[in-house]
């Protein structure tokens, strides 16, 4: 086991946020909320390695979150992965942040449906080496993973949040979060056809409209 950490958990939050909307921000508030975290810092990836590229710059969708957020004073921004221009890799971020931040409990958060397919990222195997794994349940996913998954999770798996304090990385905690089934996708979708959105903050909705995103 590594070491315990009497500092502050680390919370980052990864995705394309493309763009970011309403499901984002209550899914990062459940987060905050039940580990007591002092920042959550969302995290946009530049080239998704497992998606198609966002169609929408790396400025812009950060410059979203970046507004969006500014009403939480909990919400940061960390835009290191929007500087590579190679496909963001969690595994190479992680790595990174741990370097940084030797003596803090990193958590990194996913939904069901990324942990089911956890199997396909980038060097896998290395992530709880870095972190622990923040698993939020999304609508219409269960778990069932793969057995090489299944076994990581039988391992490091913890029932309560103040365990991720007592060590630095390479737990996995289940987490109950308020059922939202917005997803981008969506959220895109409506904007295409009226150029509108009640799954976005207002302040999200007004930078989209006035940069003529989406249509």
């Amino acid at each position: 086991m590594s070491q315990s950490s009497d500092n502050p958990l680390l919370i980052y939050f990864g995705g394309t946020f493309n763009p970011i909307h309403l499901g984002h921000l209550r899914l990062a508030e459940d987060i905050s909320k039940q580990l007591d975290t002092t920042a959550l810092h969302f995290l946009p990836c530049h080239i998704p390695a497992l998606k198609s590229p966002p169609g929408v710059s790396s400025e812009v969708r950060a410059h979203m979150v970046l507004e969006t957020i500014a009403d939480y004073p909990n919400f940061k921004l960390d835009d290191r992965e929007l500087n590579r221009q190679t496909p963001s890799y969690t595994v190479d971020t992680l790595r990174e942040l741990r370097n940084e931040f030797p003596n803090h409990a990193i958590g990194f958060v996913i939904g069901m449906d990324s942990l089911n397919q956890l199997h396909r990222w980038h060097r896998y195997q290395e992530l709880l080496d870095y972190c622990h794994l923040i698993i939020c349940e999304r609508p219409g996913y269960t778990l069932a993973p793969v057995p090489e998954i299944q076994t990581i999770i039988d391992h490091g798996r913890v029932s309560d949040s103040k365990q991720l304090q007592q060590s630095l990385h390479g737990k996995l905690l289940f987490i109950q979060t308020r059922k939202s089934d917005v997803s981008s996708t969506q959220v895109r979708q409506q904007l295409a056809q009226a150029e509108t959105s009640q799954d976005l903050h207002p302040k999200t909705l007004t930078m989209i409209q006035q940069m003529g995103l989406y249509r």
